[in-house]
C-alpha cells in the first residue's frame, strides 16, 4: 500500500469515528439530548441533516467495508485545536508486573484480543501505554516479556502482534536509562530478535529497520544521558553493541527511512538520516567520543585506531548507508577536529569540497542533488560550527564555492534554484557567513577573503547579508562594535565605496545605511560615509524604525536630516509608500521631531522629495504631532 493511499484511509477512518460518534449521542430525529425545548423551530431542518449524516457514513461504508466501530475514537487522533485524550492501561500495571513474574504465556494472551488491523487501533494504543508504564515500573518484568516474546516457539501471537509488543517494549527502553546487568541483557535479546521476523513478509525491511532504529535509540539514550557518570565497562558495552548493530544493519536491505508520519518525500538528507538506524547509531558514535575526550582530558592523544576504523568503515559502507554517515559527520565537523584534526582533516573536511565531491560521484554532470557536497552542506548548514583551524584548512574556500553556487548564481546551476534554495537554507548559510566575519578575526584579517566573498554573493545577496549583520549589532556592547568597525568594517565600507572588487550599488548602499545607527561612536562617520555614493531605501528597511527609536536625532539633527534627504533622492519612484505603509509614516514621524532642530532647507527637501515619491500628504506632514499614528488623508 502506498504512503498516499494509507494517509487517504487514515484520514477517512478519522472521519468515519467522528461521523458515528455524533450518530450516536443524537436523537433520531438530529437533536443532542435534553434539547427538546428549544427544538420546534429548528425540526423542519434535522431530518435533512440526518440523512446528509447516515449518507456521509453510507460512502465510507462503501469503500471502507471493513471499517469497525471506535470504543474512543478520540483517543489517538488530533483534530484542529481539540487537543489529545490520554490513553487507558489494559490491565493495571501491578496485575501486569504480577502475570507476567508467574505466568509469561497467560501475559502474552492479553494480546490476543488485538485486532489484526494497523497499529493506530485504539487497542494497540492502549496496550502500548500500558507496556511503557510497566517498563518505567519494573523492568525487569519488561525484559522477562520480551524474552518471552523473542523465545516464544508456540505461536501464541501472530507475526503481527508480536512485532507491534516488540515495538512497544523497545519505544519504553527508549526513554529509561538502564544499569549495565540490564543493558547486556537487552543485547543478548536484540542479537536474535532479527530471526523472529517471517522472511516471507513483504514488510520485512520495514519492520527490520524499526528494530533497528529503536534499538539505536536506546544505545544513543545511554550514552548521552550519562555523560561524565558513563562506567568504563558499560562505555565499552555500548560500543561493542553499537558495533553489533552496525553489522547487522548492513547485512540486511537499508530500507526507507522510518518516520511515525507519513508525509510527501522532500529533499532534506539531514532529517533522512536522523529518522533512521545509520544516522541514530553514527549520532552515537559522535556522543561517545566527545564523553571519551572530555574524559581523558591531557591524556587525549587523537582518536583511538579502533575508533577510527569503525568509523572509516562506516564511511566506505554501501551507498545508502554511507550518505546518512557523511551527513552526521560533518554535523559534527568541529568535535572531529578536536578530538583528531589529522584525521578529521583527510576523511571528514573534503566531504564540504565540490570538486573532490565531483570526483568521488564519477558524474561531472549529475544533478546537483545527487552531488555530495550538496547533501553534506545542506545537513552543516544546521548543526555544523566552523572553528579557525578548519577555516584555515580549507573550510574558507569551501565557504566561498557553496556561497558562489547558492548565491550568486553559479553556472553549475543553470535555471533550476540550488537544493538549498529549495530547502530555504540560504538564510542559514547568510548566518554561518556573517558569525565568520563578525567573530572570527583571523579570516577577517585576510582582506583577499571578505573581498572574494563580496564577489561570490548577487547583488540581491549582497543587500540582506548587510542588512542581518545591523541586526547582529544588537546584540554586541560598545567595545565589540568598536573592535568590528576598526578590525574590517570600516576598511571593507571604503572598499566597497570605492568600487572594490565591483561596482557599489545604490540598494547595497542603502544597506550600508541601515548599519548607521548600531554603530555608537562611530556613527556621524558611517552617515558620512553613506552620503559619498547614491543610496536608497528598500521597501522593508529598517533605519527609519531605528531612527525612530534613537536620541541621535535630537543630538545631531542636521546629520540625520542630510542622510534621510540623500536617501530619499536616490530611491525610486516605486518605493513602498501606500496610505498605510510604516515606512510613510516613520519618515513623516522623523520630519516632524527634526523640525526646528535641522536646517529648514534639509527638511523642506525630504518632504518635497517624499512627495515626488507618492506621499500626497507629505506637505501636512509638520501640521500634525509627532507622536501621531494616523496618516494624513
Amino acid at each position: 500500500m502506498t504512503g498516499k493511499t494509507e494517509m487517504s484511509r487514515i484520514e477517512a477512518y478519522s472521519v468515519f469515528s467522528v461521523l458515528r460518534w455524533i450518530q450516536e449521542h443524537t436523537h433520531t430525529d438530529g437533536s443532542a439530548p435534553g434539547a427538546e425545548e428549544n427544538m420546534s423551530a429548528d425540526r423542519r431542518h434535522t431530518s435533512g441533516r440526518r440523512s446528509k449524516l447516515e449518507q456521509a457514513l453510507a460512502e465510507i461504508r462503501e469503500k471502507y467495508p471493513d471499517f469497525e466501530d471506535s470504543s474512543h475514537p478520540d483517543f489517538h487522533i488530533w483534530r484542529g485545536e481539540s487537543g489529545q485524550v490520554a490513553p487507558l492501561s489494559i490491565i493495571p500495571v501491578e496485575e501486569f508486573i504480577s502475570l507476567i513474574n508467574s505466568d509469561t504465556t497467560k501475559a502474552l494472551e492479553i494480546f490476543l484480543s488485538a485486532p489484526d488491523a494497523s497499529p493506530l487501533s485504539d487497542f494497540w494504543y492502549d496496550a502500548k501505554h500500558s507496556i511503557s508504564m510497566l517498563t518505567t515500573e519494573d523492568t525487569k518484568a519488561s525484559l522477562k516479556l520480551l524474552a518471552a516474546l523473542i523465545e516464544d516457539r508456540s505461536d501464541i501471537l501472530d507475526n503481527h502482534r508480536k512485532f507491534v509488543v516488540v515495538e512497544a517494549v523497545l519505544e519504553a527502553f527508549g526513554s529509561i536509562s538502564l544499569d549495565c546487568e540490564q543493558f547486556e541483557q537487552l543485547r543478548r535479546h536484540m542479537r536474535i530478535l532479527p530471526d523472529m521476523l517471517d522472511t516471507s513478509e513483504a514488510q520485512r525491511i520495514f519492520k527490520l529497520q524499526r528494530t533497528f532504529k529503536l534499538w539505536a535509540e536506546i544505545i544513543r539514550r545511554q550514552v548521552s544521558t550519562a555523560r561524565d557518570s558513563l562506567d568504563i565497562i558499560f562505555h565499552r558495552n555500548l560500543r561493542g553493541a553499537a558495533t553489533d548493530l552496525w553489522k547487522m544493519i548492513i547485512s540486511n536491505p537499508i530500507g526507507p527511512v522510518v518516520t511515525d508520519e507519513i508525509s510527501p518525500p522532500t529533499w532534506d538528507p539531514l532529517m533522512d538520516a536522523i529518522n533512521h538506524a545509520v544516522g541514530v547509531i553514527t549520532q552515537f558514535w559522535m556522543e561517545s567520543i566527545a564523553i571519551e575526550c572530555s574524559q581523558a582530558r591531557a591524556e587525549w592523544s587523537g582518536l583511538p585506531q579502533d575508533v577510527r576504523s569503525h568509523l572509516e568503515d562506516m564511511l566506505n559502507a554501501p551507498r545508502e548507508a554511507s550518505r546518512m554517515v557523511e551527513v552526521i559527520l560533518v554535523t559534527r565537523l568541529q568535535l572531529l577536529d578536536s578530538a583528531d584534526s589529522a584525521w578529521t582533516e583527510k576523511h571528514v573536511l573534503p566531504l564540504l569540497d565540490f570538486e573532490i565531491s565531483s570526483a568521488a560521484n564519477g558524474q561531472p554532470d549529475s544533478k546537483p542533488q545527487d552531488d555530495r557536497a550538496w547533501r553534506c552542506w545542506s545537513a552543516y548548514l544546521y548543526w555544523g560550527k566552523p572553528n579557525n583551524r578548519l577555516l584555515e584548512a580549507g573550510l574558507d574556500r569551501m565557504y566561498l564555492e557553496v556561497t558562489r553556487r547558492v548565491c550568486g548564481g553559479h553556472p553549475d546551476q543553470g535555471s533550476e534554484p540550488s537544493p538549498l534554495g529549495r530547502s530555504a537554507k540560504i538564510s542559514l548559510l547568510r548566518s554561518h557567513l556573517l558569525g565568520i566575519c563578525m567573530y572570527f578575526d583571523q579570516l577577517i584579517r585576510k582582506p583577499e577573503w571578505l573581498l572574494e566573498l563580496t564577489s561570490a554573493l548577487s547583488n540581491e545577496n549582497r543587500v540582506l547579508f548587510i542588512c542581518a549583520m545591523s541586526e547582529t549589532f544588537t546584540e554586541l556592547d560598545d567595545n565589540a562594535i568598536n573592535q568590528v568597525w576598526d578590525g574590517w568594517l570600516k576598511q571593507y565600507w571604503q572598499q566597497r565605496l570605492q568600487g572594490i572588487p565591483d561596482q557599489l550599488q545604490s540598494l547595497e548602499a542603502g544597506a550600508f545605511a541601515e548599519l548607521t545607527v548600531k554603530l555608537g561612536s562611530n556613527t556621524l562617520e558611517a552617515i558620512r560615509m553613506s552620503c559619498e555614493r547614491p543610496a536608497s531605501l528598500r521597501a522593508q528597511n529598517k533605519l527609519l524604525y531605528n531612527l525612530n527609536e534613537s536620541e541621535i536625532v535630537e543630538k545631531n539633527p542636521d546629520e540625520i536630516a542630510r542622510l534621510l534627504l540623500h536617501l530619499c533622492e536616490h530611491t525610486d519612484a516605486d518605493w513602498n509608500v501606500s496610505l498605510w505603509s510604516p515606512s510613510r509614516r516613520l519618515l513623516g514621524k522623523l520630519v516632524r521631531r527634526l523640525h526646528g532642530r535641522a536646517s529648514d532647507e534639509l527638511v523642506g527637501g525630504i518632504i518635497n522629495r517624499a512627495m515626488e515619491l507618492g506621499c500626497a500628504d507629505a506637505h501636512s506632514w509638520l501640521s500634525t504631532p509627532a507622536n501621531s499614528t494616523k496618516p494624513t488623508r
